[in-house]
């Protein structure tokens, strides 16, 4: 069996459960995302050690899990636990950096300034990103749910956990058509090389045409399946899966060149890795939940500062 064939099959059955779970939501999709964002920070723990570095996995895939579960369960109880939950988050980060900085002094291994460095950096560029897409998941929960604040904003009685589902749900599929059109135009048309040092393999046709497809995807879906989103928001939105996605893309494809290997590990045949699968999303659901945000509700920033 090809590799095309593999990666086709398992898109088969994969991509059909993975949106279920993401339009479904709740405590699922944080077990769900918590499970992904595990497998993808050890497939990143593992490249590290190429470079001989050994992090700490123990430590690492606890706070990934805590990182998803925690605001899965938290965020269902709306707006007003967002700052108890900053105050428990900033709370478990110092915990966190002291634990494994003093796990560390009785580790018996060389080279702890790395492995220290690793264990936080992996933390935070896996789980801690991915945690956004909790809160453009359930987003619906965030906005105030006084009827003058309704009165005042009309279009946000249309942002329903159905609304934030189906929203959810266009912007994997638009990832995922980016990532797509760049792989098959860029295998079959690629000649002019973007980083050949970082990737030998990506070219700007394939850039270009990955761009576009993730662009005038999301324009065209959230136009037709989502109410209250102009054209205009539409647009920004496409901007940043086609382009932020594929910077995601070349931040991993930097970190396999250093660590001198195709894929992030073969647990998905003809994929690669959970960090290649998801490597676009990392970059890109921090920066829509914040667009979403100041979208919605520009208030979100001033409650927090003024609770």
């Amino acid at each position: 069996m090809s590799e095309l064939q593999k990666r086709i099959i398992v898109g088969i059955i994969g991509i059909p459960i993975a949106l279920t779970i993401v339009y479904l939501g709740g405590i699922l999709f944080g077990l769900a995302l918590s499970l992904v964002s595990s497998l993808a920070l050890w497939e990143f723990y593992k490249l590290s050690e190429k470079k001989f570095v050994k992090p700490n996995y123990l430590l690492g895939l606890m706070a990934t899990v805590i990182m998803n579960i925690f605001p899965s369960i938290y965020i269902q109880k709306g707006l007003s636990s967002i700052v108890p939950f900053l105050f428990i988050s900033f709370i478990g980060i110092i915990s966190f950096v002291i634990i494994v900085v003093g796990i560390e002094v009785f580790r018996k291994r060389d080279n702890a300034i790395f492995n220290i460095s690793v264990t936080f950096s992996g933390v935070l560029y896996i789980p801690m990103m991915l945690s956004f897409f909790i809160g453009i998941r359930e987003l619906h929960l965030l906005l105030p749910q006084s009827s003058s604040f309704f009165d005042a904003n009309p279009i946000l009685r249309k942002i329903t956990d159905n609304w934030c589902g189906i929203f959810s749900i266009l912007m994997l599929i638009s990832v995922w058509i980016t990532d797509t059109a760049a792989y098959f135009v860029g295998k079959k048309y690629g000649k002019h090389k973007i980083y050949p040092s970082v990737s030998k393999h990506k070219s700007w046709e394939g850039g270009i045409a990955g761009f576009l497809a993730g662009f005038f995807a999301f324009i065209i879906l959230s136009q037709i399946f989502l109410d209250s989103i102009s054209l205009f928001h539409s647009i920004n939105i496409g901007i940043i899966i086609g382009a932020i996605g594929q910077i995601g893309d070349f931040a991993e494809s930097k970190l396999k060149r250093d660590a001198a290997v195709k894929d992030s590990s073969t647990i998905l045949p003809g994929h690669g890795g959970f960090l290649d699968r998801f490597d676009s999303i990392l970059f890109i659901v921090p920066i829509i939940f914040v667009y979403l945000i100041l979208w919605l509700y520009p208030e979100f920033f001033r409650y927090v500062i003024n609770f």
